[in-house]
């Protein structure tokens, strides 16, 4: 998952630096210019945003209080992975760059 998100991280910096160019037929309703600069630092755009309810925001943050973004499968599933990988003499740990890696991976 790290090197997932690192080329998800990688790809938004990328993609945030590059300029949204005029359009002439959509210049009423697209702005131009970098997407993180038109977002953080907008000029001359009406602010509508509202109070936050804290009831509804405290019953949301509930509902998610447990969930790791860094785990992406259920423990059950990385149990029954650990085990199946074990049974069939595969290492528990990987180096990405180990082609013992992709033989588990399809395996799996």
């Amino acid at each position: 998952m790290d090197i997932i998100c690192s080329h998800i991280h990688q790809f938004v910096a990328i993609h945030n630096s590059y300029s949204i160019r005029k359009q002439h037929l959509r210049s009423h309703y697209l702005p131009t210019g970098q997407p993180f600069l038109l977002y953080h630092y907008p000029e001359g755009v009406q602010d509508y945003k509202q109070p936050v309810n804290i009831n509804v925001l405290a019953a949301l943050e509930a509902e998610v209080k447990d969930f790791n973004l860094n785990q992406y499968l259920l423990e059950d599933t990385l149990k029954l992975y650990a085990h199946l990988l074990s049974t069939s003499r595969y290492p528990s740990d990987f180096i990405y760059s180990n082609m013992q890696h992709k033989s588990a991976y399809i395996f799996l």
